[in-house]
């Protein structure tokens, strides 16, 4: 009616189309900046991060426990000798 409909339905196309426009850019953009700083968390992770520290700890770890176990000061026969001799004083040792 009076060639009024042609303005707003440009308006909105030209609006519509700008602000299609922005968010392609914007998301494009979201999605490289994501993608670098998830390149960055997963090296830094693995590369200096966490899991070299849990390896360490657990070498670490292991040295300790070596380090921990009886030596074996007795030689075998010392060792039988001794375990027969209490079990002749401990009536209760069958």
């Amino acid at each position: 009616m009076f060639g009024l409909a042609s303005w707003p339905v440009g308006r909105y196309y030209r609006l519509a189309e700008r602000f299609y426009e922005g968010n392609k850019r914007l998301s494009i953009r979201k999605g490289r900046i994501s993608k670098v700083l998830s390149i960055f968390g997963t090296l830094g992770y693995y590369a200096v991060g966490l899991n070299p520290l849990l390896c360490f700890t657990a070498l670490y770890a292991e040295m300790r426990l070596q380090s921990l176990k009886p030596r074996r000061s007795r030689s075998q026969r010392e060792t039988y000798l001794w375990r027969h001799t209490i079990q002749l004083d401990n009536p209760f040792c069958m």
